[in-house]
């Protein structure tokens, strides 16, 4: 794994803050706006070859003062079978409303983890084909996974939703019209 974290300190230095511990492994932390570049070099590139998109998540540093940059980061997790090898990559949020490029382009599987990571934390991640709640219902008021959501909070639902937004973007990529 030093020769991948050489290889992209060397090709994207221009776009890295830094590299730093995560877990059982170093993190590559990048510049928000390098998300799809790199991520794409990290798939496409033949000598790295990391092609599965395991999990994006977020961490909310509310409660570490030392992360003065940025309250949350978007975490990309990216495996290349063949060598059997792991890669962290991490992105500041530095503006909410802004967020970080999507990447349901490079990999569908995206979209809802994406959502997943809006809905919970309030993370936009622009060019989402349908940024929207997947977890909770439209009416509820934040974003549960926060370090500083009131955990006691009750949110009622008097509206259903019936899906027909995703629906109907669904059958229309299936060529069905509704």
């Amino acid at each position: 794994m030093q020769e991948v974290m050489q290889k992209l300190q060397t090709q994207f230095s221009s776009h890295i803050i830094g590299v730093e511990d995560f877990r059982d492994r170093q993190a590559l932390v990048i510049q928000p706006g390098a998300v799809v570049e790199v991520l794409t070099a990290l798939r496409d590139e033949p000598s790295l070859g990391f092609t599965m998109l395991l999990d994006i998540t977020v961490v909310d540093y509310l409660s570490y003062p030392e992360k003065k940059d940025a309250r949350f980061y978007v975490v990309y997790v990216l495996r290349n079978w063949q060598k059997g090898q792991v890669v962290v990559v991490k992105a500041p949020v530095l503006d909410e409303k802004a967020g970080v490029p999507s990447v349901t382009g490079l990999w569908k599987c995206a979209n809802w983890a994406e959502r997943e990571a809006y809905d919970q934390y309030g993370i936009h991640f622009s060019g989402h084909p349908l940024l929207k709640r997947i977890l909770n219902h439209q009416e509820f008021v934040g974003h549960p996974l926060r370090k500083d959501y009131p955990v006691t909070r009750r949110h009622l639902c008097n509206e259903p939703d019936d899906l027909m937004d995703e629906m109907t973007q669904r059958l229309a990529e299936k060529g069905v019209s509704v």
